[in-house]
């Protein structure tokens, strides 16, 4: 089973503080080596969720987000809309 992006969130939204584990960081540590933006062979809406973020932000790159649940509420909507390869970037720190 290939899960979704959106299973790895809610899995990341119940865990929480599971990303200080060691696994997770390894990954944090090689997902921000080849972070441009885009995964790879990703072609579709990018969403940035950041500590100093506003929700009142579209979630761009230079303007990111605050919160997950905004992150969430904004995929819930692009979903409707049968938006295509939606990737949530979260930036390091405690949410």
């Amino acid at each position: 089973m290939n899960p979704t992006r959106r299973t790895v969130l809610s899995y990341l939204a119940a865990f929480g503080s599971a990303a200080g584990l060691s696994p997770f960081r390894a990954l944090i540590a090689q997902t921000a080596k080849h972070d441009t933006g885009h995964l790879p062979g990703s072609s579709g809406r990018q969403l940035y969720v950041a500590k100093g973020g506003d929700d009142k932000n579209p979630g761009t790159k230079d303007r990111p987000l605050a919160t997950l649940a905004k992150a969430q509420e904004l995929v819930r909507a692009m979903d409707k809309l049968k938006t295509v390869g939606i990737t949530v970037w979260v930036r390091q720190g405690t949410y």
